[in-house]
């Protein structure tokens, strides 16, 4: 399964099956102790506007990162914005999830997460978004088969 960003509303980051498809690859970039998660699709309703560099945090950059709709607390939906949030990116560590990577909410415990099934019934209640949980190692806490790309190479964009 993989995070993309809908492109209907460009802000809900949802659950999908893995395609390559640009809406599912993002960048993990260094900043300060931990990294800003920015989508590669810029936002459509702030395009990058002239003389924005690439590199830029600014409100004006046409960039989205991860970051969450309200306060962060358990059951908070992530979502993409103009403004970058620092997370603290963990690997699992654990022979099985050697390449696994926890994304943590700074300062916190919370990690970007699936939602936990409610019921048995829960693949008819379309609750695809992902949101913020207390980590407990567990399989939602993490996420498996991520793509990291060198970042010498011509594309630093991971899946």
């Amino acid at each position: 399964m993989a995070l993309q960003l809908d492109r209907i509303s460009g802000k809900l980051v949802e659950i999908r099956a893995i395609s390559q498809d640009w809406a599912q690859q993002w960048r993990f970039a260094p900043s300060g102790a931990g990294y800003t998660i920015e989508t590669r699709l810029a936002s459509q309703s702030h395009p990058p506007q002239a003389g924005a560099g690439s590199n830029s945090n600014s409100e004006s950059d046409g960039h989205l990162y991860l970051t969450v709709d309200g306060h962060a607390q358990p059951g908070a939906t992530v979502v993409a914005t103009r403004f970058p949030v620092i997370s603290r990116v963990e690997c699992g560590g654990a022979d099985a999830d050697a390449n696994a990577l926890c994304v943590f909410w700074p300062d916190t415990n919370l990690v970007v997460s699936c939602p936990p099934r409610r019921s048995a019934e829960w693949a008819d209640e379309r609750d695809d978004r992902i949101i913020l949980a207390e980590c407990d190692n567990g399989p939602l806490s993490k996420w498996t088969d991520v793509v990291v790309q060198d970042s010498e190479r011509e594309s630093p964009w991971a899946i």
